[in-house]
Formats: structure tokens, sequence, C-alpha cells
């Protein structure tokens, strides 16, 4: 028995999404799934997202997404819905993201198509809602984020609070905090991985010459904070020494 009669036995489609050309493909199993005839068949991304309901299809390209920075499965439910709107049935969607070649070229996302069975008259629906899990466990990593921090007393409070934070698709590794006192900008808190020599390098910016932790991970940003110098200011190079107003605090690279 051939893989897709096995799967065709048991209510399961196939499906696979381009990401470059939004090409969406159907088998015939997937293709019955979704409301077309039971044939495979490749569509255009807006005609095979009208096939399923517009809140559960943005919440699925979250998931996508993530899925996509972590290299994990996306799991989510979908709605399936008629030309008038109106929901024929519930479906559920295991995929992987499969790189294309090189990180600018794209990716297919493969997966399968499975129906939901409708609960039971008299019994409520087991299982997750169809959408909003995500988005409630991202609100929810928010609210406890700002309440630990909050309740912290100090830097190193902060910067311990902070590494302890995590959620799908972040995950810290390495924290400092800058402070900024006339001409110079030097790290006042850090946690993580253990501080080494300094470096000077300069930005393309006037008025920025700073101090760079070999630690500090060469690809994200340290963030300095959005304080104005009170002191003498930075000065541009090749001008004169003089009193000159500082910007906010940027994002230093």
């Amino acid at each position: 028995m051939r893989t897709e009669d096995l799967l065709a036995a048991i209510a399961t489609g196939l499906w696979r999404w381009d990401s470059v050309s939004g090409a969406v493909s159907y088998d015939a199993e997937a293709a019955r799934l979704v409301g077309l005839p039971a044939e495979p068949v490749t569509l255009p991304e807006a005609a095979a997202r009208a096939c399923f309901h517009p809140a559960d299809w943005l919440e699925v390209k979250a998931i996508v997404d993530l899925a996509v920075a972590e290299g994990t499965l996306a799991e989510a439910r979908l709605r399936i819905v008629d030309e008038k709107g109106t929901v024929l049935r519930t479906v559920r969607t295991r995929s992987r993201p499969i790189a294309r070649g090189g990180s600018e070229d794209g990716y297919y996302l493969l997966g399968t198509l499975q129906e939901v069975p409708d609960p039971l008259p008299g019994t409520s629906a087991a299982g997750p809602p169809v959408t909003g899990d995500w988005r409630r466990n991202r609100e929810a990593f928010l609210l406890d984020a700002g309440r630990a921090l909050a309740e912290a007393m100090s830097t190193a409070e902060v910067l311990r609070v902070a590494a302890g934070l995590s959620m799908p698709g972040f995950s810290p590794e390495g924290l400092a905090v800058f402070g900024v006192q006339g001409e110079r900008i030097s790290v006042i808190g850090h946690h993580g991985p253990r501080a080494g020599p300094i470096t000077l390098f300069t930005t393309s910016r006037w008025a920025r010459t700073i101090r760079r932790p070999r630690w500090s991970a060469p690809a994200g940003p340290s963030i300095c904070p959005r304080r104005r110098s009170t002191a003498a200011g930075f000065r541009p190079p090749g001008r004169s020494a003089g009193p000159v107003s500082a910007g906010p605090g940027r994002f230093c690279r």
C-alpha cells in the first residue's frame, strides 16, 4: 500500500506552501478537506487563503513564523469556510518548514491536514480552542515579566529577573545596562557570560565613541539608555572643542 493510500484511508491530506511564490499545493484528500474538488491542485496564496477563516489564517501565519525561527513543527487548528463564510469543518495541521537553499531563498512548508471531529451533543469541545493560545501565552509572559521587573529594587535585581525570562523565540543569553556620564559610556550592570576586556570602536554617526564589551553578541544590539548628556557633550570628528548637545541614547552596534 502506498503512503498516499494509507493517509487517504485515515482522512489525512498532504499540503505544501512555497514561501517565495506563495503557491499552495494540495493532494486529493487535502483538497477535499478544504472544500475543493477531491483532486490534486495548486492554488495561488489568495485563493488558498479564501478557504480558511480569516482569524485562523492570521494566527497560523504567526505560528509558522515562530516555527521557522526555531526550526520546530508548526501546529494549529483552522476553520474551513465556504464562499459565504459558513464554517464547513475544522482541520488540524502539523507542518515543518524546509529550507530551499540559502537563508534568502525562502522555504517550503510541508505538512498534513486532518479533520477534527465535532463534539457529541451535550458535551463540551475537547482540546484547545481553534485560535488564540499562542497570543494568550505571549500576553501572559508580558504580564509576568512586567510584574517581576516592577518588584526589582536594584539594577542587579532587574538583570537577574530579565535573564530568567524566556518564551518561544526569546531567551536572553547575556544582558548589560549602560550608563552615560559626560563624554563617557560605561557598563554599570552585567548578567550572563563573564565580561572580557573592553575595546573601543567608532560608529558612522557623529558624536559616538563607544566601548564595546568582547562578550556582547556581534549580531545583536546593545541598548544604550535614552538620556541626554548634561556635561560638555560629545564632539564630532573634525569639530573644535566646545559644548555640544548630545541626542538621546540609541542602539549601539
